[in-house]
This record gives C-alpha cells, sequence and structure tokens, in this order.
C-alpha cells in the first residue's frame, strides 16, 4: 500500500503530505501564519482549516503569498502546510494579487504590515543567531581591548 502512494505521490495524483515538508519551511510557515493571524485578526486554527469564508479565504492567501513570494517556498510545499494541493496554493497567489489590487478588506495595509513584521522577526532571529555564533568572539575582543586599556 505504502508503495502505491508513494507511486500515485510522484505522479501528481495525491497532494504532498505534511510530514514531507522541511522542518524549516514549518518554522518559516508557523511565524507567517501567526503574523496574518494576528494583522488579519483571523484565528490560526481557522486559517489552517476548511472553511471558506472569504475572510479567512483572504487570510489564508496573504499566508501562501508571504511564503511563495517572500520564501520562494514552491506551491508544492506551501500548500503541503495547508494540507491542500499545489493547485489551490497558485488559486490562493491569484486571490492575494486580486485583493491587493482592489484593496478588499482593506487587503493592502494588512498585507503591508505582515511583510513589515515578518522582516523585522526574520532579521532579529538573523541577529540572534549571528550573536550567538559572534558573541564569543566579541566577548573575548572586548577582554583584550580592556587588556590593552590597563597597559
Amino acid at each position: 500500500m505504502l508503495v502505491k502512494q508513494i507511486m500515485m505521490y510522484k505522479k501528481g495524483t495525491m497532494r504532498k503530505p505534511y510530514e514531507d515538508v522541511s522542518d524549516d519551511i514549518k518554522v518559516i510557515a508557523t511565524d507567517i501564519i501567526s503574523i496574518v493571524s494576528q494583522i488579519f485578526g483571523v484565528d490560526k486554527q481557522m486559517i489552517l482549516s476548511k472553511r471558506r469564508h472569504e475572510h479567512i479565504i483572504v487570510a489564508r492567501a496573504a499566508c501562501i503569498a508571504l511564503l511563495c513570494k517572500v520564501e520562494r517556498v514552491g506551491p508544492v510545499d506551501a500548500a503541503a502546510i495547508f494540507k491542500k494541493d499545489h493547485s489551490s496554493a497558485i488559486h490562493a497567489i491569484k486571490v492575494h494579487h486580486n485583493s491587493y489590487d482592489t484593496n478588499h478588506f482593506g487587503y493592502c495595509d494588512k498585507y503591508e504590515k505582515c511583510l513589515a513584521l515578518y522582516y523585522m522577526i526574520k532579521d532579529k532571529k538573523a541577529l540572534e543567531e549571528n550573536d550567538a555564533v559572534y558573541g564569543g568572539i566579541s566577548a573575548i575582543e572586548k577582554k583584550i581591548n580592556r587588556l590593552i586599556e590597563i597597559k
């Protein structure tokens, strides 16, 4: 049975399982879903659900657009996060463009806030990672400078 599922998946007749998505993409998606949930005022579980209310669809489209456009995640992986197939992700990107062009539900401002907040969080994480790597070096440099000042 498993071999048959794998073959069907490779032929494209099944959607990619969530478990096959890389951990890095899952972390990125979690951050994006949290941000969009906060800005759009839609619960995270609603964004991940199959519900088709318009405000949920628009929030989900913003998540998929951020994943695909900012982080260059492919539509197959982006769709797998939401337990959908790649054509749903492609349609979500179209919904994003339409909502952005028409400013539906004040979409432009909300999306721009999500984008700015995501970049701020991403930059903060990068600084924390660099500090963990280079923090020891800067501490040593400070000690060397103090020793030089003592002389």
